[in-house]
């Protein structure tokens, strides 16, 4: 018999559970959840990000649906767009190499860092997103290095799809070859 992390519904003997216990860590869940929020209130509030926080908010039960019943998904748009972004990342990457004359992954902060420094003069104290997002508007305003402009937002770009690609598109491409 395999096991699988994946636990369905029917998987659980709820008739067999300790309902005390499951009253006891739910009280504990929320009270930790109500802990969270009352420590991170203060920095949503100095970002003056509380429109996001209640949006945030309004999609809880929504997205509790959707796990509870599932969604249609337009299997052959899945798999056609998983091949185009494919090669769009890849014809990105390949372009990044053209830029700097070797490959560099959007993660390899150092090398990136290194790479800024010495071909294209740009200094930077690291290579977060704000920090190049300061240097881009930089680079914009002066209209300089074009070439250093075009590397930074194509790493930006690529962190992006790098993303999208591997945690939601291709978690979509494994479901749909489940059922096949």
């Amino acid at each position: 018999n395999m096991t699988t992390p994946m636990v369905e519904s029917e998987d659980v003997p709820y008739d067999m559970l300790n309902k005390d216990n499951l009253e006891i860590y739910a009280a504990y869940d929320i009270i930790y959840t109500a802990e969270v929020l009352y420590l991170c209130m203060p920095a949503i509030k100095a970002r003056k990000m509380e429109d996001t926080f209640n949006m945030e908010c309004d999609y809880i039960l929504p997205i509790l649906r959707m796990e509870d019943t599932g969604f249609a998904v337009n299997k052959d748009y899945i798999i056609e767009t998983r091949i185009k972004l494919k090669e769009y990342i890849l014809a990105r990457r390949e372009r990044l190499k053209e830029l700097v004359g070797e490959y560099v992954k959007p993660s390899q902060a150092k090398v990136i860092k290194d790479t800024l420094e010495k071909k294209f003069g740009v200094i930077v104290e690291s290579t977060g997103k704000e920090i190049l997002n300061t240097v881009i508007a930089d680079l914009k305003h002066t209209g300089a290095n074009p070439e250093a402009l075009e590397f930074i937002e194509i790493l930006h770009e690529l962190r992006t799809l790098d993303k999208w690609y591997q945690t939601y598109l291709m978690r979509f491409v494994r479901e749909i070859q489940k059922e096949d």
